[in-house]
């Protein structure tokens, strides 16, 4: 699943990305890897101004369907706003050489 995210890119839909519904992140999504019945594996992602696909949190949900989410997207949000703080920070530094 995630070598045909990078062959495909932001044009990937079901059944191996879905938009998760989020109030804050329009652009949230979810790799949904092939599973066997045992495991639910979800990866959160979204995809950056550049177009790159930046993975935020991943995880098993099976048995733990709403809950997952529940855990998952506000760490998926934290660590993408520190993406952004860092990128930001990086992107100043480069324009002041």
């Amino acid at each position: 699943a995630i070598d045909r995210l990078a062959e495909v890119g932001p044009a990937l839909g079901r059944p191996l990305v879905d938009t998760l519904i989020d109030g804050d992140m329009s652009n949230l999504k979810e790799l949904r890897p092939g599973s066997r019945k045992r495991t639910e594996i979800r990866i959160v992602f979204v995809f950056d101004p550049d177009r790159e696909a930046i993975f935020l949190a991943a995880g098993d949900k099976a048995g733990r369907w709403s809950r997952w989410y529940e855990e998952a997207i506000p760490l998926a949000k934290a660590r993408y706003a520190e993406y952004r703080t860092a990128k930001s920070a990086e992107t100043k530094s480069e324009d002041k050489r």
